[in-house]
């Protein structure tokens, strides 16, 4: 038995284990499953895959801002790379949610050349998606 097909899907890679990535490691989590749960049944002509990569003493990024890599078309997949420094920022919830909001406008230009309606349906996911609380939130926060 394979594992279901997933067309849109958020992941996470640390560059060390101190607080503060954790800190980033969890919200990063929490917007990989709203996403996993907002994207269900969806259909997209390509499957995306955004990974944030965060800033660490183990593992320094390479690069700051969006990078998209080329389409595997044998998987049919576009991985798009988020740079994130650790530097300190208000709301790091909206943070992600507008380097994801960038990272869907770079994977969609890559797209929009070989399939004119681009990542519609994963655009809209990206849109019911909200700064100030989880739609899968299950606790008020304190």
């Amino acid at each position: 038995m394979s594992a279901p097909e997933w067309v849109f899907a958020v992941g996470t890679v640390l560059g060390d284990s101190d607080s503060t990535s954790l800190g980033w490691k969890r919200s990063t989590t929490n917007l990989s499953k709203e996403v996993r749960t907002l994207a269900t049944d969806l259909s997209s002509p390509v499957r995306l895959n955004v990974i944030f990569h965060i800033d660490g003493r183990l593992w320094p990024i390479k690069f700051h801002g969006v990078r998209a890599r080329r389409i595997n078309a044998k998987r049919n997949l576009l991985v798009v790379d988020v740079g994130v420094t650790k530097d300190p920022v208000d709301d790091a919830r909206a943070h992600l949610l507008a380097l994801l909001v960038s990272a869907v406008d770079e994977a969609d230009k890559v797209v929009s050349s070989r399939f004119p309606e681009g990542l519609r349906e994963i655009r809209a996911v990206v849109a019911q998606l909200s700064v100030d609380c989880s739609p899968i939130q299950t606790e008020r926060p304190r």
